[in-house]
């Protein structure tokens, strides 16, 4: 079953205006992320953006979300005729991040933005790789309640910076972004190749 979440996930950047996630399917998400804490405890907060507030902050995260990497990369995947819808989708996105109805802010304790990860120290790897533990549970319980997410890139220092003064916080970091609602799209899914390489 928990396979057939994963095969199912898209990375979502058009929701549904209007339809707001239950309560019933925000406390399974939670209570997938409270079970991943109770097991790997780490400085850790979760903000749940959404209505007016989320309005204030789209564009904040908006000054950095990489769209100009996203179209650069456009132009060189696809062919050439299908390049101007999928601009169009970037552009439309960029408006409001997609219109979710909520965004969620997994933030921890890291080390330095600044360094490279190879730089951080092991409790500092430690945080990130549970954060983003909990991260995949938020996008696959979501999925499991036929609600949909899409990360959100937020790796600008300046911005960051921004996005925590924003929420009132000054001793942790930014983990990760997700945008969480009903998807307004289906995304082609990607052949993937991959190998299992004998140790």
């Amino acid at each position: 079953m928990v396979l057939d979440f994963i095969k199912q996930r898209r990375t979502i950047r058009k929701y549904k205006k209007g339809l707001i996630p239950s309560e019933e399917a925000l406390e399974e998400i939670l209570s997938a992320v409270r079970l991943i804490y109770a097991q790997y405890p780490i400085p850790f907060k979760l903000y749940i953006v959404s209505g007016r507030t989320r309005l204030e902050l789209v564009p904040i995260i908006r000054q950095h979300y990489s769209i100009f990497r996203d179209l650069a990369l456009i132009g060189k995947a696809v062919p050439e005729e299908a390049r101007p819808m999928l601009e169009n989708i970037m552009v439309e996105f960029m408006k409001d991040l997609g219109g979710a109805p909520m965004t969620l802010i997994g933030l921890t304790k890291l080390y330095d933005w600044k360094l490279n990860k190879e730089e951080w120290p092991d409790w500092a790897i430690r945080n990130w790789k549970i954060s983003w533990m909990i991260a995949q549970a938020i996008m696959l319980y979501a999925k499991k309640n036929g609600l949909d997410t899409g990360s959100l890139t937020c790796a600008s220092t300046s911005i960051e910076e921004k996005i925590l003064e924003f929420l009132g916080e000054r001793d942790l970091n930014i983990a990760f972004v997700l945008n969480l609602g009903y998807g307004d799209e289906n995304p082609i899914p990607k052949d993937v190749e991959w190998k299992v390489a004998e140790i």
